[in-house]
C-alpha cells in the first residue's frame, strides 16, 4: 500500500495520507500496533506489548503526525500509558513509504523510588511492518 511520494504537489491529500499510515503493524519483537490516524493530524490506536509485563492489555495509543508531509516519509509520534506498571513509553519516528514500515525511536519511563531514579528510564529503537 506504499505510496513512491507523498507530496501534496503531486495529489496526495491527508485523508489519502492517513489511510497509508493506519492499520495494523508488528515490530521485531511481536509487539502489535494498530494505528487509526485523523485527516487532521491526531493519532489514536492500540498497541499489544509482546514483552515484559502488560501483556495482556491493548494499552490506548494516542500522538500526532504530519498532515501536511511531501518527499517520501511522514513524521510520527505517539504515547502508551502502561497502568499495570506505572510507566508510560513514547515514540518518535517515521513513515517510510518506499519501505512501508515506521522507524520510531522510544523513550520508556517508569515510578521509581528516589534512590532508584538512575534506572528510572529506558531507551531503544523499533522498525515496524504491516501485518
Amino acid at each position: 500500500m506504499a505510496l513512491r511520494s507523498f507530496s501534496p504537489a503531486r495529489g496526495y491529500h491527508p485523508e489519502a495520507l492517513a489511510v497509508v499510515l493506519g492499520g495494523r503493524w508488528r515490530n521485531q519483537l511481536g509487539s502489535e500496533l494498530v494505528l487509526e490516524p485523523e485527516s487532521d493530524g491526531n493519532l489514536r490506536g492500540t498497541y499489544r506489548t509482546a514483552t515484559g509485563a502488560g501483556t495482556e492489555v491493548a494499552a490506548p495509543v494516542h500522538g500526532s503526525w504530519d498532515p501536511g508531509a511531501g518527499g517520501d516519509c511522514v513524521v510520527v509520534g505517539f504515547a502508551v500509558a502502561w497502568r499495570t506498571v506505572h510507566a508510560v513509553t513514547t515514540w518518535c519516528g517515521r513513515y517510510r513509504a518506499v519501505e512501508d514500515t515506521i522507524e520510531a525511536s522510544w523513550l520508556m519511563s517508569s515510578e521509581t523510588d528516589p534512590h532508584d531514579d538512575w534506572r528510572s528510564t529506558f531507551t531503544g529503537h523499533d522498525v515496524f511492518h504491516r501485518g
